[in-house]
């Protein structure tokens, strides 16, 4: 890190022939398996490795374009630029690099023992190498399966020092209008890599800016500092799971005592997690939290089956009446470069959760697909919409088109 004693990494050794420059991993043995190469970081070859060149490829990873490092034990650097992941490195990484490499960027010692012993780690790093921003990256460390035994794997995503001014993302008006309840549940779904965490981080920048409300945030790790932007009219505090809190269902629980107007809570998979999201909800806190599904019509059934059967009935009724708003979003390449956001939502009035509180489990799905076409805005409109803009390639709609006739 900035300012700490670089610390080299011992046992390095050279990639296998097979591991070689211009000559990537082929699990497969298929003849036309490829993956696309480069660009290739420059002091790649260098060794021994040491923080201070991953400092160095972080950087790179800017100055490409890209938005995410993946580093493994017995393989090569990859980095995604625009959606595709390319090799970037030209030799694998030992078993002690990958190591060190956690151990320094954690700054603990013994975060790569820990690790290998079957508890993965999500963490925040930041680099200052460049004089203009100090570059911050979500980091995850997890133990993985290599030729050798057991390895480690990191993975870093780049993320703004700040959010994106919300009239920046181009949304929809009508959802715009409806993006700050005084109460309720707004639920952002997406799968990994949708910019999920994005699109909340600049609802909470605005929600901030226009002041009157203490905004609390539980997140893990924290990636947008929101702390210069609030004053005494609208104070926020953001608490890092499990580094000042040990985990979600915990913060839950914690976030009805502090005395919230907003909150947000970065992930709601658990039973425990959820429950206390609509209890808080119900209590008229403005609540907010992200999901990992694929449609507006398949997350309430998503949640509710992480429920045992006797409890679905109650959880849909404090779910149907607490959820506003339900957005799902994607990012399709862009034409000429880069990733442009589509998005499907439904707002939901009271005629709108009443349907839903009528209906049988089993068909909320299509019941839900109804209202978004009739009362939304469906995933194809907006991929329709970025099309005729020339934002986006044709391939991107026949994409879309096949998987929702396949649903």
């Amino acid at each position: 890190m900035p300012g700490k004693k670089e610390r080299t990494i011992l046992g390095a050794k050279k990639a296998a022939p097979d591991q070689s420059p211009g000559k990537p991993e082929n699990p497969s043995g298929s003849a036309s398996w490829k993956v696309p190469e480069g660009p290739f970081f420059p002091e790649d070859p260098r060794e021994p490795w040491s923080l201070s060149l991953l400092e160095e490829l972080l950087v790179f990873l800017k100055k490409s374009g890209g938005s995410d490092l993946v580093m493994s034990s017995g393989s090569r650097a990859s980095m995604r630029i625009d959606g595709v992941w390319r090799r970037t490195g030209t030799r694998a990484f030992t078993a002690y690099e990958m190591a060190e490499s956690l151990n320094s960027t954690t700054g603990d010692p013994g975060a790569a023992s820990l690790v290998l012993s079957g508890v993965d780690h999500d963490y925040a790093f930041e680099v200052g190498r460049l004089r203009s921003e100090r570059l911050r990256f979500r980091a995850n460390a997890v133990a993985v399966r290599n030729a050798g035994g057991n390895g480690l794997s990191l993975s870093f995503r780049l993320i703004p020092r700040e959010p994106a001014p919300l009239e920046s993302l181009e949304l929809e008006p009508e959802l715009l209008d409806n993006l700050f309840p005084e109460n309720g549940l707004v639920l952002v779904t997406g799968v990994m890599g949708s910019g999920k965490s994005s699109l909340m981080a600049s609802v909470m920048r605005e929600i901030v800016l226009r002041g009157g409300r203490h905004v609390c945030t539980y997140e893990s790790p924290v990636e947008f500092d929101l702390s210069g932007m609030g004053g005494p009219e609208s104070p926020v505090e953001q608490t890092e799971v499990p580094r000042q809190i040990a985990d979600f269902p915990r913060a839950v629980r914690n976030l009805t005592r502090r005395a919230a107007d907003v909150v947000l809570v970065g992930e709601s998979r658990d039973p425990e997690t959820l429950r206390g999201l609509l209890e808080a909800a119900e209590l008229g806190l403005a609540v907010y939290s992200t999901a990992h599904t694929r449609s507006v019509s398949s997350t309430p059934t998503r949640i509710l089956n992480v429920f045992p059967p006797e409890e679905k009935k109650g959880i849909a009724a404090s779910l149907f009446s607490s959820i506003r708003v339900l957005i799902q979003q994607r990012l399709l390449p862009r034409r000429g470069g880069g990733r442009k956001a589509v998005r499907e939502y439904l707002v939901l009035d009271d005629s709108l959760r009443g349907a839903l509180a009528r209906a049988p489990e089993g068909r909320l799905p299509l019941v839900l697909e109804r209202m978004v076409r009739e009362k939304g805005s469906p995933l194809i409109k907006s991929v329709q919409r970025e099309l005729e803009a020339g934002e986006i390639e044709a391939e991107s709609l026949r994409k879309i088109v096949k998987e929702k006739g396949a649903e």
